[in-house]
């Protein structure tokens, strides 16, 4: 009876690990990043990328190549490493080149393209000094034709939000692609979340040095195609080369239409009628939809450009010609600056004389603190994310709680959307009050402000 009893536990165990290898296995092959050879070559930078992976391969060769070492990073070992000084040195002496900033420049070309990265930095830059670099696995080349979408990013930086290694920490870009991600992908948030967290546990099994490794060679990867604000992002496309390879592709198009039988024609030129008016109903939507007069927006442009006239100090005929009005303020400056407020709202809280007139309106009206609620929560979209949940809560209180001092009118889902938002222990988004300050509170600013 006992053994009866062990080899059924056994059974129930092993069964229950199969579920949830399947279960993880099928999340994985859900949002797996698989590439695609046939999209790398009608990509326009295909030629680019033969010529810098040949000489890649001739930096890699072990004999005439870039000298590689083994180096040691907090109690692990990272192989095949090289300086910049070292790439730079071979690039001069194999290829003749003049100075060092070419060597330089052309190092930094071949990085953003993803083809080596540094190991201690996440920039996309080639240094002349003795910072440790590491050529990138060829899977993640861009001629493998990688098209990585949304749901991969967003998993890939859920994967990095569960960590709590200091290397591993999301940057503020990074944290704002992640809250756009989850307003984006919020129907598929959850199974994104639980393929985040299979992935996760797969990379613990793996041993502590193949871990780091895969994890800076996963960073590089989306460095490239998802690179930080003021980055080049070499995976976008011109769309002069695009146009150009789409009409090559047409000619194949033709060719095997020229080698197809006849049932298989009628097929093929089926479903092009069936797109085509797929097409033609949308255009004329597209033209049934309200749009602008002509005149109207021509208006538009002209009293734009005349309430600018006489405050643009490089116009000759203007009220600031002839002094830098980027590092000094005169009294002409200033009493020309009410001119910009007609044109807008946006123009008159930019300037701090303008708040100041418009706070006074407010309050002879009796609603002056609707621009205090704008105002603290321009305040805290731009705060640091540890500071968040303070500020939120004292705007919670201040002017939509029931016991606030300066209540503003929101609507009840508004209200209780914030309210659960703050009692939950997750950490809240910068875009907490857009809903309820830049919807609700600015429309009716637009409309009490006086012209």
């Amino acid at each position: 009876m006992g053994k009866e009893t062990k080899l059924i536990d056994k059974f129930e165990s092993d069964s229950s690990k199969m579920t949830q290898a399947r279960k993880e296995g099928q999340g994985q092959a859900k949002y797996s990043l698989e590439p695609n050879p046939l999209l790398a070559k009608l990509n326009p930078n295909h030629g680019t990328w033969e010529r810098i992976e040949e000489l890649v391969h001739l930096m890699k060769d072990p004999c005439t190549g870039v000298p590689l070492r083994a180096v040691k990073s907090f109690l692990s070992r990272i192989p095949d490493v090289f300086t910049g000084e070292d790439l730079v040195q071979w690039l001069r002496k194999s290829y003749g080149v003049d100075s060092n900033d070419e060597a330089v420049h052309l190092g930094t070309l071949i990085a953003c393209h993803g083809y080596f990265y540094a190991i201690d930095e996440h920039v996309i830059t080639l240094k002349d000094d003795n910072s440790f670099n590491r050529f990138q696995h060829e899977k993640y080349w861009p001629s493998k034709g990688w098209e990585p979408d949304q749901a991969s990013y967003a998993i890939y930086l859920i994967k990095r939000s569960f960590s709590t290694k200091a290397r591993l920490e999301l940057g503020d870009y990074e944290i704002d692609n992640l809250s756009r991600l989850q307003r984006v992908l919020s129907r598929d948030w959850d199974r994104l979340v639980s393929t985040a967290e299979s992935l996760s546990r797969v990379e613990k099994r793996k041993d502590k040095s193949d871990r780091k490794l895969h994890e800076c060679q996963e960073r590089a990867f989306w460095n490239i195609h998802r690179p930080m604000p003021g980055q080049a992002n070499t995976s976008e496309q011109d769309m002069k080369k695009r146009v150009r390879n789409n009409r090559m592709a047409s000619k194949t198009y033709s060719d095997q239409m020229a080698t197809m039988g006849p049932s298989e024609r009628i097929e093929m030129k089926q479903k092009d009628i069936r797109r085509l008016e797929l097409e033609k109903d949308a255009l004329e939507k597209a033209l049934i939809k309200p749009c602008h007069r002509f005149s109207k927006a021509i208006e538009t442009l002209i009293s734009y450009c005349d309430a600018r006239e006489r405050i643009d100090p490089l116009l000759p005929h203007s009220a600031l010609s002839g002094y830098n009005s980027w590092s000094s303020r005169d009294q002409s400056a200033l009493e020309s600056e009410p001119l910009k407020w007609k044109n807008g709202l946006a123009d008159l809280l930019r300037n701090q004389f303008g708040q100041e007139a418009f706070a006074k309106f407010l309050k002879s009206e009796y609603s002056g603190e609707n621009l205090t609620f704008w105002l603290h929560t321009r305040r805290y979209k731009s705060a640091p994310v540890s500071r968040h949940r303070v500020i939120a809560r004292a705007i919670y209180e201040r002017h939509i709680s029931d016991e606030c001092q300066e209540p503003v009118n929101l609507p009840q889902a508004d209200r209780r959307k914030i309210a659960r938002s703050l009692e939950s222990e997750e950490p809240l988004t910068r875009f907490l009050f857009d809903d309820a300050a830049e919807e609700r509170v600015l429309n009716f600013l637009c409309h009490i402000c006086p012209h």
